[in-house]
């Protein structure tokens, strides 16, 4: 994971008023990833009884990434605990309780607009059957059919880890 140092501040001593160029200059550059907070989003990998394939929905086409596919789950709020979060989100997006699940690890990514902490969890069982309640497509896909180039590309380390874990 590649991560930019820390840029000293552009701003130059003087007791002047500031100027717009010196605001422009002390404003977060697009890469400048020291200054962001990054989103904590939780991800459930969700697997089958025979832990052969994984529950994966698409993105909707007028968000971020529309059109790729990704692992169910979503944004923390303010407060919450993590694994709360991914009981609510994923009982909001699939219509599932779930019932064993456990931490695996975490990814910080930087794109290029916004930086992202994963907090990736395998689910080994729920209850329902899962829907895709946001009108979003959801399909079992084969660990050996998941291909970094379908999903956003901080989803690659959980690609690898899962394709690993299956023992392909």
């Amino acid at each position: 994971m590649e991560t930019n140092d820390k840029i000293s501040d552009l701003k130059p001593p003087s007791r002047q008023p500031e100027t717009s160029t010196d605001r422009a200059l002390n404003e977060e550059s697009p890469n400048d990833f020291s200054k962001r907070t990054p989103t904590r989003v939780v991800v459930g990998i969700i697997w089958n009884e025979t832990l052969d394939q994984v529950l994966v929905s698409q993105r909707h086409m007028t968000k971020d990434f529309g059109g790729l596919w990704e692992f169910p789950g979503g944004k923390v709020e303010a407060l919450e605990e993590d694994g709360f979060a991914l009981s609510r989100e994923l009982r909001e997006e699939l219509d599932i309780a779930i019932n064993d699940f456990e931490f695996a690890f975490n990814i910080l990514h930087h794109y290029p607009h916004k930086s992202v902490e994963l907090l990736i969890y395998n689910v080994f069982s729920f209850f329902g059957k899962p829907r895709g309640n946001e009108e979003q497509q959801i399909q079992w896909r084969n660990v050996a059919d998941l291909l970094i180039d379908d999903f956003p590309k901080a989803n690659g380390q959980i690609i690898d880890y899962i394709q690993e874990r299956a023992g392909f």
